[in-house]
């Protein structure tokens, strides 16, 4: 593995630094749940980072919106908009709020994806835009004048950057959609594509059970859950089963190249075997033929020069290992010495 991007939010940076005598940061004091999950989750991304020598990009978003907003904070305002109830915002009308769109989040995910020459970091992705909660409220009124909204007015006490420098130095990131000028055409995607599409759904599923017979009508919510139930336990099974393949695949190949690794150690391990005793001798010839030229080279050097000729032949029978050898002198300077073993010709 590569890299890891971690997906957090600028939840975590909701909390109070709390500070010792000398002035060092000894402990955080978070403002609600959400920002201590997000900040525990990240210090066990960050642990295991660290324990495992990975490289983790770790992002901090604000709220994400898309297309068609189906399920996160923006959808769920439209909806309640859609149906007319109350709105409640989580913090004070003067708190920041920020919205990121999903299509500039795909790209940046594929630029930290491809860059290569990055190391691990901890970045925050905003927009670039300063918007509050009170402006957010103003465009939905302005959306539906009877819209009711109220603030939870929890703490909000956390620090986001005007814009996100750091990520534009060391990945490109320029962020340029604002989510909240565009809000009034989010609303209408959104009730084209996903209040449209229910309702034409709803009624197609209707008319085909009231084509199979009028009895089935008291019983529509309860197929409506079987189905239900039936597809998410689909769903959770074929997934199960994906991953159990994939497990038992993944351990069928390292069987393997474990087994080829061990053979070809085997081989090794026979062939040195086979080798052992010719290099044993080699090596004991080698050691023995030495000891014998320095055995021969002590005695010599051992005697006086004028013993050396009577000591040599002694020698020679120690390295021929022949106790018939024979010294024949000659006369003169000119003379002739000739050696003759047992076995040897003259």
């Amino acid at each position: 593995m590569e890299k890891v991007v971690f997906l957090s939010t600028v939840e975590s940076l909701n909390y109070l630094k709390r500070h010792g005598k000398s002035g060092l940061v000894m402990d955080r004091e978070f403002q609600n749940s959400r920002a201590f999950c997000a900040a525990q989750a990240e210090e066990v991304c960050l642990y295991f980072a660290e324990k495992y020598q990975l490289k983790v990009v770790m992002l901090r978003l604000p709220y994400a919106a898309g297309r068609l907003n189906r399920g996160n904070f923006l959808g769920c305002i439209f909806w309640s908009v859609y149906k007319g109830e109350r709105i409640t915002l989580p913090y004070h009308p003067n708190d920041r709020i920020d919205f990121l769109s999903l299509e500039e989040l795909s790209e940046l995910l594929v630029q930290i994806t491809e860059e290569t020459e990055d190391e691990s970091g901890v970045y925050t992705a905003v927009s670039g835009y300063r918007y509050t909660y009170a402006d957010l409220a103003r465009m939905e009124d302005t959306i539906s004048p009877k819209v009711k909204i109220m603030y939870e007015k929890l703490p909000n006490v956390a620090e986001l950057p005007d814009y996100p420098k750091e990520l534009r130095r060391v990945y490109g990131f320029v962020p340029t959609e604002n989510v909240m000028e565009n809000i009034g055409f989010c609303y209408k995607t959104f009730l084209r594509e996903s209040v449209r599409g229910e309702r034409r759904g709803r009624a197609a599923f209707l008319e085909r059970l009231s084509q199979a017979g009028g009895s089935l009508y008291p019983y529509i919510e309860l197929l409506a859950a079987f189905f239900l139930t039936e597809l998410a336990a689909g769903s959770v099974t074929g997934y199960i089963r994906n991953k159990k393949a994939d497990e038992l695949l993944f351990a069928q190949k390292e069987s393997s190249l474990l087994r080829d690794k061990y053979l070809f150690l085997n081989g090794v391990y026979h062939g040195a075997v086979e080798n052992k005793g010719e290099y044993k001798k080699q090596i004991l010839g080698f050691k023995d033929s030495f000891g014998k030229i320095f055995d021969a080279a002590q005695k010599l050097n051992a005697e006086l020069s004028e013993s050396v000729f009577l000591k040599w032949l002694g020698v020679l029978e120690d390295i021929l290992e022949n106790r018939s050898t024979h010294w024949i002198p000659g006369s003169g300077l000119g003379g002739s010495r000739c050696v003759r073993a047992a076995g040897f010709p003259a």
